[in-house]
Formats: structure tokens, sequence, C-alpha cells
């Protein structure tokens, strides 16, 4: 991931499962902040934030 990325605040839709949760977590450990959104996957978003 490039270091442009440090320090920035993304919002990833979709993000508590399968392709978002993934995109969220590489995001992250590229040094991301993220909004994460979803519908209506509550439990599996918060889990994510851990």
């Amino acid at each position: 991931m490039p270091a442009q990325l440090q320090n920035k605040t993304i919002l990833v839709t979709g993000a508590a499962k399968r392709v978002g949760a993934a995109i969220a977590r590489r995001l992250h450990r590229a040094g991301a902040r993220l909004a994460l959104h979803y519908h209506v996957s509550e439990r599996e978003a918060h889990a994510l934030q851990s």
C-alpha cells in the first residue's frame, strides 16, 4: 500500500463482510483511518472494529 494512506480517513461501504471487510483490513494495515458503513450486519461491523 502506498504511504499516501497514512492518517487518511477512508469510508468503506459494505465493510462488515466479505470483500468490504478484506478491503477495510488492508487499508487499516496500511495506516488509514476508517469509517465503516453497513446496512444490516451490525454485529460483524463491531467485530471488525475490534
